[in-house]
């Protein structure tokens, strides 16, 4: 149950960043129609219907996307389990790091575990190979079953 409720937290800090930079990224489009609109032709008013089919879209994705992570742990965290939670993730990405896959490249390896074998088998590997990270592993799992 502690790599579920670890994969929710993980996936919901990805997720979050993913988005934000998205809606960034409709939100500087807009603003580039505008400015084209107000300085050549009406007509690129226009391009705000793809925009908008874009941003439709991905916000239906989004809810897709949100309704799975929190499918992969439903309860509600305490402060002190997402404290917990926040420093084994920041463990578990220097680690990543260090052995040069990369997050993003992680992050696409655990889609790949949690489609094809329904469980982050490279997450479990990743813990079982580092020992000093048992110990947190341990005290996260007493700390959720409380």
């Amino acid at each position: 149950m502690v790599l579920r409720a670890l994969s929710a937290f993980y996936a919901k800090r990805l997720f979050r960043t993913a988005l934000l930079l998205i809606a960034i990224i409709i939100f500087l489009l807009v603003g580039v129609v505008w400015l084209l609109a107000a300085s050549f032709s009406g007509w690129w008013w226009l391009l705000l219907i793809p925009t908008a089919v874009v941003a439709l879209i991905v916000g239906i994705i989004s809810v897709v996307i949100w309704l799975i992570i929190y499918g992969l742990y439903p309860k509600r965290l305490s402060g002190s389990h997402k404290s917990l939670l926040g420093q084994y993730v920041q463990k578990i990405e220097a680690l990543i790091e260090g052995a040069g896959m990369g997050v993003p490249g992680f992050m696409l390896v655990s889609v790949k575990d949690l489609l094809i074998h329904r469980e982050l088998r490279t997450l479990q590997e990743l813990l079982v190979h580092s020992l000093s990270l048992k110990s947190d592993l341990d005290a996260l799992r007493q700390a959720l079953d409380e």
